[in-house]
């Protein structure tokens, strides 16, 4: 068909409906059931959970959860399992280069923590910025992925070089990613934090944007309808990014213990 076409030319055509999707291994049934929990739509109402087809838990600690997240990252099994037993990090390194490394977690998080990282901490590590309370009075933290400032000492090989290889670099598994470095992109296994700006509303037991806690995204209003939309968007697709499973922890425990409920449900 072209400029030259005439306008009373007949064609052919057949119509084809898209039903099935090869993100989350393929599990419509997970990604509708992420949809009935944070968006509470009409048409995903009746939707439960298939935790046969597609791994998914809920956590009440950061700790335990990224544990989990390494345990299924084959470098950071790897690496963890050496590292107990008195080998240096560039030793690991040494050992593992070659050696086929094929399934991938990572660890995600909603971006309400600062992300500055214009220096690093005094023994040269990276800035942990996401500090997490853990309940028995212990702090979970964390460096984001990298924007160009390099660690030093024994951290200088443990992270990856940038944040756009970041999920490709097997040192990825030692930081935490954002929708920024994420959207688009796919590993086995991915570990979500939710932040407070995500918060249970009890009145129509849904969950909704909380407007105390502020997202570092200057794109994300402070406020309102649009906040709330952007808010649940961010978590949708940080909680598909992993095509065999998805493990959630929620700094909100009323958010933890919603989650667990519409599990069973």
């Amino acid at each position: 068909i072209n400029d030259a076409t005439p306008s009373n030319v007949r064609i052919n055509y057949m119509e084809f409906v898209l039903e099935d999707q090869f993100r989350c291994n393929g599990s419509k049934n997970y990604i509708d059931w992420v949809e009935r929990v944070l968006y509470k739509t009409p048409r995903t109402q009746n939707v439960h959970l298939d935790r046969s087809k597609y791994e998914f838990k809920v956590f009440d600690s950061p700790t335990a959860m990224y544990k989990k997240v390494r345990e299924m990252d084959d470098f950071g099994r790897l690496a963890d399992e050496m590292l107990s037993k008195g080998y240096s990090y560039e030793e690991v390194l040494k050992e593992t280069k070659g050696k086929k490394l094929s399934q991938r977690a990572r660890l995600l998080a909603g971006w309400c923590w600062p992300w500055k990282q214009a220096d690093t901490e005094q023994d040269g590590d990276l800035l942990h910025e996401i500090r997490i309370q853990e309940e028995d009075g212990s702090e979970f933290s964390i460096p984001w992925e990298t924007k160009g400032v390099k660690a030093s000492g024994i951290f200088e090989n443990m992270y990856a070089r940038n944040a756009d290889l970041w999920l490709n670099d097997i040192n990825g598994i030692n930081q935490a990613g954002c929708i920024d470095s994420s959207q688009g992109w796919e590993v086995d296994y991915v570990g979500v934090i939710i932040a407070g700006d995500l918060k249970y509303d009890a009145v129509n037991d849904c969950l909704c944007a909380n407007d105390d806690v502020r997202n570092e995204d200057r794109n994300v209003p402070n406020s309102g309808p649009e906040k709330d939309r952007i808010t649940k968007n961010i978590y949708r697709v940080l909680m598909t990014r992993g095509k065999k499973g998805c493990f959630v922890y929620a700094c909100d425990p009323q958010v933890r213990d919603y989650f667990k409920r519409m599990m069973n449900q």
